[in-house]
């Protein structure tokens, strides 16, 4: 009977062992996903953040020449670009949202580890902390969710007023003022980059824990090798 029991306590902590070593490595594969991704939109961003700035020197230049049909060109230009921020804005939006709900869902595993293996002080230990980390994953993607709202909705509103003015109608100081709104515009964009760069940041140091994690895990499940 009493070794049924001790076989049936072993059993079930390898069970928990290998859940909670998935649990970490799909964790792992989805910051890897995450860090991929936002690479390649960092990439996108800094080449796009080049070009408007390349047309707003160039609408200020057309402006002082008096070269309304540029500048008229230059400015449709510029709003087509900038609706196409707004777009990525709020597809950045999604990405966000289901960052937080990915997060989210860490957090219920692991509390439900936690309690699944009450007699294991070790796991009880790492539960805790691995708790924590991801508490404190779920506060970043909620801040950063928020933070990315709110550059969309700013976006937004600038480009509401811009697409309603007509540059050739109104006197040279609105134009003036007009430049300065899409100066604004940009520079919600670098805070979009800022951004994407922090998150990058956390992406790389949650996949460095996972990794660390997953070689607990090992070392742990399997021992030492002589």
């Amino acid at each position: 009977m009493e070794n049924r029991i001790k076989g049936i306590v072993i059993a079930m902590f390898v069970i928990l062992s290998a859940s909670a070593a998935a649990q970490n490595y799909r964790e792992y594969r989805q910051n890897n996903y995450q860090i991929n991704q936002g690479f390649n939109m960092l990439q996108q961003d800094i080449d796009e953040l080049e070009s408007v700035k390349r047309d707003i020197i160039r609408l200020e230049h057309a402006l002082d020449r008096h070269n309304i049909h540029k500048v008229n060109s230059l400015q449709r230009d510029i709003i087509r670009d900038f609706h196409r921020e707004v777009e990525q804005s709020g597809y950045k939006i999604e990405l966000a949202k289901r960052e937080v709900a990915e997060s989210r869902a860490e957090v219920r595993s692991e509390r439900h580890e936690s309690r699944r293996n009450p007699y294991d002080r070790r796991s009880r230990r790492d539960s805790r902390e691995d708790l924590e980390d991801d508490r404190r994953d779920l506060r970043d993607d909620k801040r950063d969710l928020e933070r990315q709202i709110e550059r969309y909705r700013k976006q937004k509103d600038i480009l509401r007023d811009l697409k309603h003015f007509n540059f050739h109608a109104n006197g040279h100081e609105a134009v003036v003022i007009q430049i300065n709104m899409m100066y604004d515009f940009m520079r919600i964009m670098e805070a979009d980059m800022a951004a994407t760069k922090r998150e990058l940041r956390e992406d790389h140091r949650e996949s460095r824990e996972d990794m660390a994690e997953r070689h607990e895990d090992r070392r742990y499940n399997h021992g030492p090798r002589y």
